[in-house]
């Protein structure tokens, strides 16, 4: 394993040797555990398409805490939608998401967990063989649903360990209702953050875009910007919400 570790706001990038290759529960593990305590941030727009209908826009904000314990989230929408998201990086792996009042978020096809890729932490059924996507060759993960009707199809670089696209379907069916794939990064300073992301499934799609002048990200031991979650408060590792 190579000594660089890149960070992104939504996980962590390490990339391996060559030829490295480790078991499903080794490369799984390196996938969910954080090697810095790391914070990031950032702004943009969500543009949802419908088939027969316009396309509708609103904004979006997303802050995360990485920590050896948790990631901590807050998703910002429409200017006055909040959602926090804490999920545990340890087994159980415990999630938990908690809308401040009414959501619109899963109207423009976003589940809160969705930008914090809790998917990953889902129980691995099998692996599958490898494939790729946009040219980067991928192991691919069957993982368990969120219910006994629905089954996840991770694919994850083989070299970099980061989640690039992400599928849910019914059991018994071959085809996804829904996908989520990794589209661009950007490089901030010395960390990689992801700056767009798809989302889609039969007869919709939805664009997430973070505009690059808003992105923000940094080690936790340097510090936490006080506005991180929104308002004027330190984020402590004391008073960092549970996941339930």
């Amino acid at each position: 394993m190579k000594k660089t570790i890149f960070f992104t706001a939504f996980a962590m990038i390490v990339s391996l040797q060559s030829g490295e290759k480790m078991s499903s529960e080794a490369f799984l593990k390196i996938l969910r555990t954080p090697k810095e305590e790391t914070w990031g941030a950032m702004s943009g727009t969500v543009t949802h398409r419908r088939r027969g209908k316009s396309a509708v826009s609103a904004p979006i904000r997303f802050s995360i805490l990485f920590t050896f314990a948790r990631t901590v989230a807050k998703i910002r929408f429409k200017d006055n939608e909040t959602c926090t998201v804490t999920q545990s990086v340890k087994p159980p792996y415990l999630f938990h998401a908690g809308p401040e009042g009414k959501s619109t978020l899963p109207e423009y096809g976003i589940a809160p967990g969705d930008l914090a890729m809790n998917f990953i932490f889902r129980k691995m059924i099998r692996e599958l063989p490898e494939e790729r996507v946009r040219t980067i060759l991928c192991r691919v993960f069957e993982m368990e649903g969120k219910n006994d009707c629905e089954l996840v199809r991770l694919y994850a670089s083989a070299d970099q360990v980061f989640p690039l696209r992400t599928e849910w379907f019914a059991k018994g069916e071959k085809k996804p209702f829904r996908t989520l794939e990794v589209c661009s990064f950007t490089k901030k300073g010395d960390m990689w953050m992801v700056t767009e992301l798809s989302l889609s499934g039969p007869g919709w799609r939805s664009m997430v875009k973070f505009d690059s002048n808003t992105l923000k990200a940094g080690l936790i031991r340097n510090g936490i910007p006080r506005d991180l979650f929104g308002d004027q408060r330190q984020a402590k590792h004391d008073s960092l919400p549970q996941s339930h």
